[in-house]
């Protein structure tokens, strides 16, 4: 190693702080992420994972119950908070007014 290789390695050691600032600042910086609540599922896919796990044949048997969906050029939409309404009328131990369907009649369904 030449005096001069020393001599280099010498000032990138003392002006290391230096060189990093510099890289930090040419980096792009990360772009902020914007988390949105979704209001709307997508399909019966969407629906059935908002929904912890219920499957499309319920779901459509659901929609048949009177669940509301919007179809927007054939695409089907489920707003959330209409879903939850919805499904308040079937508390456990609690019947409908329109059938007289439970909703432990109906987990059991889903669950077997």
């Amino acid at each position: 190693m030449t005096s001069a290789d020393f001599t280099g390695l010498l000032w990138l050691h003392k002006n290391r702080d230096w060189i990093s600032a510099k890289k930090a600042m040419q980096q792009p910086k990360p772009k902020m992420q914007t988390v949105v609540t979704p209001r709307y599922a997508k399909g019966y896919n969407e629906l059935g994972s908002y929904l912890g796990g219920v499957t499309e044949n319920t779901l459509r048997k659901w929609v048949r119950m009177g669940m509301p969906v919007y179809m927007v050029d054939g695409v089907r939409l489920f707003k959330l908070s209409s879903i939850d309404a919805w499904l308040e009328q079937y508390l456990a131990g609690s019947t409908s007014e329109a059938d007289g369907i439970r909703l432990d009649d109906i987990l059991k369904e889903v669950n077997g």
